[in-house]
This record gives C-alpha cells, structure tokens and sequence, in this order.
C-alpha cells in the first residue's frame, strides 16, 4: 500500500476508537437515549436547522465506520425528529456515508483487494453485472450482511456511485421509517432487539425476494416469446 492508503486507515482507525471510546460511554445504550431524550428533542425545538445538520453530519461518519449500534442511532432520529424528519435524515444520512465508504474501497483500494481476495470476489462481480441493482436492493432490504462491509465489497466492483446511492437510499428506507418510529415511541421498546422482531424480519425477508422475482418472471417471458 502507498502513504495515501495508510493515511485513510489510520484516520478510519481513530474514528473507529474514538466511537468504540464514546460507545462505552454510553452513547450506544438505550438507556442513555431515554435519560437524554427530553434534552435532545428540547434542544431540536430550540435550534431546528442546527439540530437537523449536525445530526446528519454525525450519522454520516458514524455510517462510515464498521461499527455495531448503528441501529440506536436510526432510533435517535426519530426520538428527537419525529418520524417524518428522523425518516428523512437517517435515509440520507445513511445513503451518503454508505457511499463515502464505497468511493474510498474504489480510489484507494480496489487494486490491493482484487489482488488479495480475486478468487473470493468472482461471484460478487459475477452476480453485479448480471443483476447488479437488484442484487444490491434485495441486500440492503434483508440486513444479513454488515452494512459497511456491503459498501466496502461494491466499491470494488463496476457499480457506477450514482446508482449504488440511490439503490441504497431506496433499500434502506423501509427499516429507516421502522427504527424511526420505534424511536418515537422510545417509552415501548425495551431493547432494540425488540424492534427486530420475527414479524419485522419476515417482511423485510418478502421485500428482499421481491426484487428477484419479478427479474426472474421478467426472463421468463423474455424466453417464451
């Protein structure tokens, strides 16, 4: 690796200490959450554009970063926001920072990757250029897979940004409105697990197989005419 690639690592290493560092702090508890909401949701009221920037501000570098949590903080959003505007900053929040993380895996490190993982990443580039979009959606429906390892992976593949930013607007909208709603009823949700529930992954599971389905019925009369 070059200095410039040792550079980015070393930034994202801070950034990533610094958030585990604040995480045992509490920031990543629920708890916390609940003792601070009034505060938080006060100081929105207080300072509306203020509030709306720096938050969108800070969900975009913790997206960035592979870190566990970042669920409690789609929650926050509508805590303190509201579901419309929780909705609203989380979606894009997340989108931007997915993409930030997908151009540094492209600028500054697909050749080191292809070169060390070129056997394991065959299928991934076979499955993008077949169904690129659709299999990009259907991932970000069914969150399996880590959200930064997904933009790290599609950053070395021919995925043009424009169109993993807006598939990954549009594939995280769905549990976006849900954890945000859960954060506007903060006082009914006792873990966040609870938001994760079967009913929720089930139809999250449906979303994510719809895609394919409709692909496949598409082929399918593709070759019967």
């Amino acid at each position: 690796m070059n200095r410039k690639q040792y550079t980015v690592l070393a930034v994202l290493f801070l950034l990533f200490l610094a958030a585990l560092i604040a995480g045992v702090g509490g920031l990543w508890d629920l708890g916390a959450l609940r003792n601070h909401e009034r505060a938080l949701v006060q100081w929105a009221q207080d300072q509306p554009i203020e509030s709306k920037f720096l938050f969108f501000i800070f969900y975009v570098g913790i997206a960035c970063l592979p870190i566990p949590g970042i669920s409690i903080f789609s929650m926050a959003g509508g805590a303190i926001f509201g579901v419309f505007w929780g909705s609203v900053l989380v979606s894009f929040a997340a989108a931007t920072g997915a993409t930030c993380t997908f151009m540094l895996s492209r600028l500054l490190f697909k050749d080191t990757t292809q070169n060390k993982l070129e056997g394991r990443l065959k299928g991934l580039h076979a499955e993008v250029s077949q169904r690129g979009i659709i299999y990009l959606l259907s991932l970000r429906l069914l969150p399996l897979i880590p959200f930064f390892a997904i933009n790290w992976a599609m950053g070395v593949t021919a995925m043009r940004a424009r169109t993993f930013y807006l598939v990954t607007q549009l594939g995280c909208l769905t549990s976006t409105v849900i954890y945000a709603n859960a954060g506007a009823h903060l006082s009914q949700v006792n873990t966040v697990s609870d938001v994760l529930n079967p009913v929720f992954m089930l139809s999250l599971a449906i979303l994510a197989l719809l895609p394919i389905l409709v692909r496949r019925l598409q082929m399918g009369r593709k070759s019967d005419t």
